[in-house]
This record gives C-alpha cells, sequence and structure tokens, in this order.
C-alpha cells in the first residue's frame, strides 16, 4: 500500500515547492531585489 500513498504525496511536495518558489520570486521582483527589466 505504501506505493499508492507514496506516489500522490512526492506530487504535492512538488506542487507545494513551486508554490513556495513562485511566492519568493513575486515578492523579490516586486520589491525590486530582482529586476529582470534592466536585464534585458
Amino acid at each position: 500500500m505504501a506505493p499508492i500513498f507514496a506516489i500522490p504525496y512526492m506530487i504535492l511536495n512538488v506542487i507545494w515547492f513551486f508554490i513556495v518558489a513562485h511566492f519568493i520570486m513575486s515578492w523579490l521582483i516586486s520589491f525590486n531585489v530582482l529586476n529582470f527589466i534592466n536585464l534585458l
């Protein structure tokens, strides 16, 4: 029974990582810590 619960748990961990990373990146961009406009 372990693989049945392990697969959704892994998927949720990956989704949660991307949500946290997106939240941190949006805060850094909004406070101009990261400025992608000047890189172009």
